[in-house]
């Protein structure tokens, strides 16, 4: 748990600011109206990118604690049109129309990094992907 800016405590929050380095936590207690908006703005755009449940958005790491790599991700996410979907093994992100790069697949697995609690992110070229892992069609 990180300290707030604005109290000073360990509290739960999220960084805001742009760059690892440069990005301040804030506490859910003293984040701004404006702060907190955003926050709000970022979860409803994630819908139908991402999971979500009765707890919220199930952000990866990274955007999972940083706001400015949530709204990159989205951007991302709408660049290639990447939305929420059954991958086949669980549930993922994927190409709904004909992009740029059709034989690539995105997977947010349920794995952890290092029981972190954070979800894992892979992108492979279907082509290339082991029969071994390859879910049943």
């Amino acid at each position: 748990m990180y300290s707030c800016e604005g109290c000073g405590r360990p509290r739960r929050g999220l960084f805001f600011g742009s760059g690892i380095g440069e990005a301040k936590w804030w506490c859910w207690r003293c984040q701004s109206t404006d702060r907190k908006e955003l926050i709000s703005s970022l979860d409803d755009h994630a819908q139908g990118v991402l999971n979500r449940d009765a707890d919220g958005v199930h952000w990866p790491y990274g955007p999972n604690i940083y706001v400015q790599m949530r709204a990159d991700m989205l951007d991302w996410a709408d660049r290639h049109d990447l939305k929420s979907g059954d991958t086949g093994s669980s549930s993922g992100l994927h190409w709904d129309s004909i992009s740029e790069y059709p034989s690539l697949t995105a997977e947010v697995g349920p794995e952890s990094w290092y029981g972190a609690g954070t979800s894992g992110v892979y992108i492979w070229n279907e082509g290339n992907r082991s029969v071994a892992v390859r879910p049943p069609r």
